[in-house]
Formats: C-alpha cells, sequence, structure tokens
C-alpha cells in the first residue's frame, strides 16, 4: 500500500509530520506506575475479606492504604519536578 502523503522534516524535538498537518503540542506524560494495581488489589482483598477472615480484610484496608500514600506522594513529587523544570513566563513590561 503506498501513502500518498510527503513527511516534513522533523528535528530533535519534533518528529517528522505529514505535509499539511500541524504537530502535536508537547505533553506531559506521568510515568507509569504499580500504585493503581495496588488499590485495585487492595479492594479486591478488602471485599474478599468481608466473605472471609477478618484477616484478610485487615491486609486489604493496609494494601489499599499504602498503594493511595504511594501514589499521591508520587504524584505530588512529579508535579513539584515537572513544575520547577517548566520556563518561567517572560515579564509583563506595564
Amino acid at each position: 500500500m503506498s501513502d500518498d502523503f510527503e513527511f516534513e522534516h522533523g528535528d530533535e524535538q519534533h518528529p517528522p509530520v505529514r505535509a499539511g498537518w500541524e504537530p502535536l503540542p508537547h505533553q506531559h506524560l506521568p510515568r507509569p506506575a504499580y500504585f493503581p494495581s495496588g488499590l485495585a488489589m487492595g479492594t479486591a482483598f478488602m471485599f474478599w475479606g468481608l466473605i472471609t477472615s477478618w484477616v484478610i480484610f485487615v491486609i486489604g484496608i493496609g494494601l489499599f492504604a499504602a498503594a493511595l500514600a504511594g501514589w499521591i506522594s508520587e504524584i505530588r513529587h512529579e508535579r513539584k519536578h515537572y513544575e520547577s523544570s517548566k520556563p518561567l513566563p517572560p515579564a509583563d513590561p506595564s
């Protein structure tokens, strides 16, 4: 299958795009994390513990709390790092 489009040349910061198309703006994406799966597992253990044993319920609460605390601290740390690395806007001359 042949492509009838021509690509404009890109540089190191911007990948090549098809002629006539606008490149997407750079957007910060968060790093992959295991904390959401830890929250899901903690929730599953809590519900499983409601049916079976209080020990499993307590394990689920602990796993849920640890995953939630880890995820929140990672988001706060990443946001603080991202905010400090952004360039400052130019000063208003007025």
